[in-house]
Order: structure tokens, then C-alpha cells, then sequence
């Protein structure tokens, strides 16, 4: 929900993500493999990877950036997990189940 409402990407590019589709963006969809890599290898992505990111305009420190949006989502995931939090109706568009 917060991607939609302030990050700036485009609702297309969100789409894609979400559906496992291309992205027509080449920076974006840079960013995205990044981190996806980073999560699926556990912060260790392939050199392939961090060469297409680097060449898209990205810097090194920006790795950083998709580990500290993981550690919050990770961190939000398991409290709302571990109090059992439920989703609120206004939200309830965004669930994953």
C-alpha cells in the first residue's frame, strides 16, 4: 500500500511485480531483480546482478537501501504474526494470504 501511495512508481510497474511479469522500465527493473536476488540469496546476489544494477544509475551503497526495506518488512511481518494482527478494512485490498 505504501508503494502505491508514495514511491512514484508507476501502477504498471507495480502490476508487474506483483504478477511476476517484465518490467518495461530497465532501471526499475534493475532495481527489482536486485531485490529479489537479495532476498532469495540472503544478501549474497550474483555478480550478474549487481552489474546490471550498477549499470542501470544505481550506486553501491544502494544495496543498503533494499536491505533495510526487507529488515522493516521482515520486522512488520513477524510482529503482526506473533500478536496476531488483523488486516484493516481499508487495507484489505493489499492482503496476502
Amino acid at each position: 500500500m505504501i508503494v502505491d501511495m508514495m514511491s512514484n512508481v508507476p501502477k504498471d510497474v507495480l502490476e508487474a511485480i506483483r504478477s511476476h511479469q517484465p518490467i518495461s522500465d530497465t532501471k526499475l527493473a534493475a532495481l527489482a531483480a536486485m531485490a529479489i536476488e537479495m532476498v532469495a540469496k540472503h544478501g549474497q546476489p550474483s555478480p550478474a546482478i549487481v552489474k546490471t544494477f550498477l549499470e542501470n544509475g544505481y550506486q553501491e551503497r544502494d544495496p543498503l537501501y533494499i536491505v533495510l526495506a526487507a529488515a522493516v518488512k521482515v520486522l512488520s511481518n513477524y510482529s503482526n504474526q506473533a500478536f496476531g494482527t488483523q488486516v484493516d478494512d481499508k487495507f484489505s485490498a493489499y492482503k496476502v494470504d
